[in-house]
């Protein structure tokens, strides 16, 4: 992590708990064990790692995060609800602070940047089609949304379809990397589908389910169009699928806008390459714009 990066999450801390200094503390060794206390006032005891992530991707630093969008998103029961209509349904509280943390990024702003209006979007990294009602709700004329891993598919598809806006997001379960091929995943929630990259979670023999993961070469050629809108959210898989690409292929896409996992260089001279004016946003967000 850089030193921007490091200082980014410090201000982060600083903003949204009562007891800041203890997080850095804990995570270097110096205490044991302690109490996580968030400016909502929601506490947490943490004695081991597992806490210390279970507390972060967890729902009070969901709900405190979400305090960040000023009312918009109410928590009724397992639903989240956001600007009164747009409705999230999670199965359990892992899955409540997952959702929480998500929708707290997307509709803080993540993507503003982007101009979708009117425009085809492909998504890769749907996870629980967070991104994809978003980007409809800004005017999206279509969106393909991809997402490998089943279980999250179909929390997805559910939430598609609350929000009926099926005709205008094509889910598919797929994931996206630098080759053609056939994985297998397992058939269970991940929540960030999203915490472990296809590659990290892929299992051998006949375990979990088998998915299909394509290469951008192969979207644009499922999409003929000259200025798709390409978002990429998919731990790790923007290397090998921005690295791999052709010039044309990238070409394809008008607007890109990626969360990177392992530093921007190598993407931002990939695209730059390509013909794309580059620039970096709060969060380990690249944004390109294709020029001429």
């Amino acid at each position: 992590m850089s030193v921007q990066e490091e200082l980014m999450k410090m201000n982060d801390l600083r903003q949204n708990m009562k007891n800041w200094y203890v997080v850095p503390l804990f995570k270097l060794g110096l205490i044991k064990e302690t109490t996580f206390v968030t400016k909502r006032g929601d506490s947490m005891k943490v004695r081991s790692k597992n806490d210390y992530y279970s507390f972060f991707s967890g729902k009070y630093w969901g709900l405190q995060k979400a305090e960040s969008l000023n009312g918009r998103l109410k928590l009724d029961g397992n639903t989240i609800v956001i600007d009164g209509s747009l409705k999230f349904t999670c199965s359990n509280e892992a899955e409540i602070g997952a959702a929480l943390l998500m929708l707290s990024e997307v509709y803080s702003g993540e993507y503003d940047s982007i101009d979708v209006k009117g425009m085809t979007v492909v998504d890769v990294g749907a996870n629980i089609g967070d991104s994809a009602v978003y980007f409809v709700t800004r005017g999206a004329r279509m969106v393909h949304a991809f997402e490998p891993f089943p279980a999250t598919y179909r929390k997805a598809k559910e939430n598609i379809a609350l929000n009926k806006m099926e005709e205008r997001i094509e889910l598919l379960n797929s994931g996206v990397g630098g080759k053609d091929e056939t994985v297998r995943l397992p058939d269970t929630f991940i929540g960030t589908s999203g915490m472990d990259s296809v590659e990290k979670s892929s299992l051998k023999g006949q375990e979990g389910k088998e998915v299909k993961i394509i290469t951008l070469e192969t979207i644009s050629k499922m999409y003929k169009q000259p200025d798709l809108v390409l978002k990429m959210d998919c731990e790790g898989c923007e290397y090998e699928s921005i690295l791999g690409s052709s010039k044309e292929t990238l070409r394809c896409f008008g607007s890109i806008i990626l969360e990177y996992h392992r530093g921007p260089a190598s993407l931002i001279g990939k695209l730059k390459e390509a013909g794309f004016e580059t620039s970096l946003r709060r969060g380990r967000v690249l944004y390109a714009k294709r020029v001429g």
